[in-house]
């Protein structure tokens, strides 16, 4: 993330093949606190970024589709973010027994 002049935060990727950089998130000073990014994605799946936002909110953004989505909000300051990658059937056996 590169800090900018008036509060603007921006989020980069860099392709080594043609050597440039693109902006694929851009925060301004009134979205808050943006915090925790982590890359998610790969062995056949999207790249996509999950981060924090206002210290509460927790964000997956599609990088391919430029979508962010609210996944969830902690009752508490998230202080520390650890992403598990589950299989979608792994994922529908949770979503079933409600854990």
């Amino acid at each position: 993330m590169a800090y900018q002049p008036n509060g603007v935060r921006e989020v980069y990727t860099f392709n080594f093949e043609t050597k440039k950089r693109e902006t694929i998130l851009r925060f301004t000073s009134h979205q808050g606190i943006v915090s925790h990014f982590k890359l998610g994605g790969g062995k056949g799946r999207p790249l996509n970024i999950v981060y924090v936002q206002n210290t509460t909110d927790v964000i997956v953004y599609d990088v391919a589709k430029k979508n962010a989505k609210l996944i969830g909000s902690a009752s508490d300051s998230v202080v520390a973010l650890h992403l598990i990658t589950k299989t979608a059937e792994e994922q529908k056996d949770l979503e079933i027994s409600g854990t």
